[in-house]
């Protein structure tokens, strides 16, 4: 039984209103808000060690059927509306840390596909393990510069795009034609520390997007150096794919501002 008095009671009426005042309205599928109660009772579904708002599991299937009934409860509600504007599939998502088995499993899985061999593995890990599913994942607390790091982080963004793209092709399968985008912090775009371990390949996530999403601004009193950032920034993204860019949160001002 789904609960859906929330989108019967506040978001399709915000919708009407906003249709009535000509205003645009983008509404969020916020993995980032997935429910404890589901992580208390599938411990699995939850990675409480990963950095940001990002908690659950997203190779986890239970993580990822909830995620496909969510967006098609949302999207059989408001697909309809004419305010709505585009669906975000996700806020400022950072994807450093995921030590469950499901993650594992698939880490192996994709070291069987790039490796012809285990002693070829090894000699370019300088290892000497006997099988890819002896491969640990790496500690994302401590990146090194070498060639485990380097497939562990291609991999991990790959599966972050993979994620976000089954929750575009979800939204797509009731309209075709809503536009997608996904919420990434300017911050951790422009960050090299956050765009390396974040899962955060900005290029394949363009790919996935109807318009390139993005949270930043030039924040007040910043200066010219940061509004130099800010725009340069924006430069870059649209250098990547020739779409619209969508700042869904433009930091006019900085969070707490009290000036």
């Amino acid at each position: 039984v789904i609960d859906e008095s929330y989108l019967d009671n506040v978001v399709v009426p915000t919708l009407r209103r906003a249709e009535e005042h000509n205003i645009a309205v983008t509404i969020e599928l916020s993995p980032q808000g997935f429910p404890d109660w589901i992580f208390q009772e599938y411990p699995e579904t939850q990675i409480p060690d990963n950095y940001g708002f990002l908690k659950c599991n997203i190779e986890h299937p239970i993580v990822q059927e909830i995620m496909k009934e969510h967006t098609r409860v949302i999207m059989n509600k408001v697909k309809d509306s004419p305010a709505l504007q585009a669906i975000n599939l996700s806020n400022e998502t950072e994807y450093i840390t995921n030590n469950s088995r499901q993650n594992l499993e698939k880490w192996h899985e994709y070291l069987e596909e790039i490796h012809e061999s285990v002693e070829e593995m090894n000699e370019l890990y300088g290892t000497s393990y006997e099988s890819f599913d002896e491969v640990p994942i790496p500690n994302m607390e401590n990146v090194k510069a070498n060639a485990l790091y380097y497939d562990y982080l291609v991999y991990k963004s790959k599966r972050n795009i993979a994620f976000h793209k089954m929750l575009a092709d979800e939204v797509h399968k009731y309209d075709p034609d809503m536009p997608v985008h996904v919420k990434l912090m300017g911050f951790g775009v422009t960050n090299n520390d956050l765009m390396v371990r974040g899962g955060k390949d900005i290029e394949g996530f363009v790919e996935i997007q109807d318009w390139t999403g993005i949270d930043g601004g030039p924040e007040y009193g910043g200066g010219s150096g940061r509004m130099a950032e800010y725009v340069g920034m924006l430069d870059m993204l649209a250098s990547m794919k020739e779409q619209p860019i969508f700042n869904s949160e433009n930091h006019i001002i900085s969070d707490g501002e009290e000036r």
